[in-house]
């Protein structure tokens, strides 16, 4: 007789701006998936981007597989653990909350990110109101 904590798919679709030298670009998150313990983020990357892969970050994460679409732009993923890439964990009233952001650094790290976008899973606080890692 286990308790099972499910939440709500959240599947986002957003276009964010960034700023980059060339100008403003578009970077689109396709999708965000919150599983049981685990998440899911697919992005577009702008074809003029594409060489600045290696610069987007969840958390301290960067993306875990990317590929080169057939228009020239790119598909970054990112398929982690809650656990992983410095996600924050907070229960508030009913709900345990996962937090963590989604950043492009063109420049190196001393530098502010050039788009920040918060990321949140949302699942029903587990019975009790304590959590076993």
């Amino acid at each position: 007789m286990g308790t099972q904590l499910y939440l709500g798919v959240i599947v986002v679709t957003l276009f964010a701006t960034t700023v980059a030298n060339a100008g403003m670009l578009s970077t689109c998150i396709n999708q965000v998936q919150c599983e049981k313990d685990s998440i899911s983020i697919t992005l577009t990357i702008p074809s003029r981007l594409r060489q600045y892969a290696a610069r987007y970050f969840l958390g301290n994460c960067m993306p875990s597989r990317f590929n080169v679409l057939p228009s020239g732009e790119g598909k970054a993923e990112f398929n982690y653990k809650l656990a992983d890439c410095n996600f924050k964990r907070l229960m508030k009233g009913k709900h345990l909350i996962y937090k963590n952001e989604l950043t492009f650094r063109p420049r190196p790290r001393s530098s502010p990110a050039a788009y920040v976008y918060p990321i949140e899973c949302v699942y029903p606080r587990p019975k009790g109101g304590f959590l076993l890692s």
